[in-house]
């Protein structure tokens, strides 16, 4: 299937296809497009009023559009259509979501994220 998709001149990821995965308390991921050659990744994260993204360094560029709600981080709100970019070697104080939040994010395709989105 990945295979066959990586041939396709495009890639459509409907609203009402797919399911959001667990990743942690509170969070669940939906995968868009996944690239184990890149090892990247895009996907919807869908966090719970209260959920917490642990601090964490970045390996690889990491974007994150918020799209509903908000999450703050380092003091910071960021809400519905706030861009954030971590780049490669970043390291940043954890993002809590006091309403809840819905962010794309764009990046690494990390080991944990391999096991919820079921790959190898």
């Amino acid at each position: 299937l990945m295979a066959s998709a990586a041939s396709e001149p495009f890639h459509i990821v409907r609203a009402d296809v797919g399911e959001f995965l667990a990743l942690m308390p509170g969070i669940e991921v939906r995968p868009l497009r996944v690239d184990t050659q890149a090892r990247t990744q895009t996907s919807l994260w869908r966090l719970a009023p209260g959920a917490r993204i642990p601090r964490h360094i970045h390996v690889a560029e990491e974007e994150c559009l918020v799209l509903e709600g908000g999450v703050e981080w380092d003091g910071q709100p960021y809400q519905a259509g706030d861009y954030l970019l971590a780049r490669a070697g970043a390291e940043h104080a954890p993002f809590v979501s006091p309403g809840g939040a819905l962010l794309m994010i764009r990046g690494e395709l990390t080991a944990e994220l391999m096991q919820v989105f079921r790959i190898g």
